[in-house]
């Protein structure tokens, strides 16, 4: 192949020192003169060991994290019924799912310019199951339809981030 892909590499974290085979693989792309974005649901942990070859090839710098709140990634908690709340795992106190609803409508805004189907597909349960429940849908294509599409190959690793990585791929993929 002699013109080099787009490639969006979807993860939970980026970058995690036990996933090598993670890091292989973008690394082997970028060599190979590839174009590799990164996309994670969570920042790496503060003063955690890292490979060389993130520094290397820059891969912090490539790399988009959701800065979703916790109750939406990992957690996934259901903001429903509005009237109850949310107990994250270790919380002092719970957070009220209507204050939940609340700081998601700046990203629902956002997203109903930028791409309304999109949205309506973020929020139905049959097209986003639980990540529709907990909001998360909303702010990963909140974050990621503010990106420039164009991506010729949408990868994600690990069956729980597949279905993460479904949801953008209209806005991620080529435009």
């Amino acid at each position: 192949m002699n013109t080099p892909l787009r490639i969006a590499f979807f993860a939970g974290q980026f970058p995690v020192v036990s996933e090598t085979f993670i890091l292989r693989q973008i690394t082997g792309l970028l060599d190979l003169g590839h174009d590799v974005d990164i996309f994670s649901d969570a920042r790496p942990e503060p003063g955690a060991p890292r490979h060389a070859a993130v520094a290397k090839h820059r891969l912090l710098e490539r790399t988009t994290c959701m800065d979703m709140p916790p109750e939406c990634a990992p957690w996934e908690l259901p903001v429903l019924p509005l009237a109850g709340e949310t107990w994250l795992p270790g919380a002092s106190e719970a957070i009220p799912n209507w204050k939940r609803l609340a700081d998601a409508l700046p990203a629902l805004g956002r997203c109903l310019e930028r791409a309304p189907v999109l949205t309506e597909q973020a929020l139905s349960e049959v097209h986003s199951g639980h990540r529709a429940r907990s909001l998360s849908a909303l702010y990963r294509l909140d974050r990621l339809s503010a990106l420039p599409g164009g991506y010729d190959v949408l990868h994600a690793h690990f069956g729980r981030v597949g279905p993460e990585a479904t949801g953008p791929r209209e806005s991620l993929g080529d435009s």
